[in-house]
């Protein structure tokens, strides 16, 4: 659940499948190996105004919904490297901007550990060819 856990065994495997890469591969997977929060936040900003919803809360305001986004993205990076670690820290960031109560929060909470290994292996798979695309892109010779 923690793409940073898998990180040598990344760069390992890069490097066997990239040849004569090493420097470029080990500057460009550990500045990317946590791109996936990016998607967490998103998943968790539209899973939390989806559960406001079916909760019947209705829709929260502009700018509490905006709070809430800013509050989420900086909470998921605070602590990326730490498997669970995001949605944990933003269970009050839900209940005071979203206003979910427990047993939303117990869902949200639920559903993102049944998701967060698949989204951690979608992230480290992705992470050869994405260092192959950008050598291309960049036209870098090994």
């Amino acid at each position: 659940m923690s793409s940073v856990a898998t990180l040598p065994l990344t760069l390992q495997a890069v490097e066997k499948n990239i040849p004569k890469s090493e420097s470029f591969t080990r500057l460009v997977i550990p500045a990317t190996v946590n791109v996936h929060a990016i998607g967490d936040i998103i998943n968790i900003a539209l899973s939390g105004l989806a559960l406001s919803l079916m909760f019947g809360l209705g829709f929260p305001s502009f700018q509490a919904y905006a709070l809430f986004a800013f509050y989420t993205a900086i909470a998921q990076f605070s602590c990326v490297s730490i498997p669970g670690g995001g949605i944990i820290v933003m269970t009050g960031i839900l209940q005071k901007y979203l206003g979910l109560n427990a047993e939303a929060v117990s869902l949200l909470t639920s559903i993102y550990f049944l998701m967060e290994p698949f989204l951690t292996a979608a992230n480290v798979t992705y992470t050869c060819p994405f260092v192959i695309l950008l050598k291309r892109v960049l036209r870098i010779r090994s």
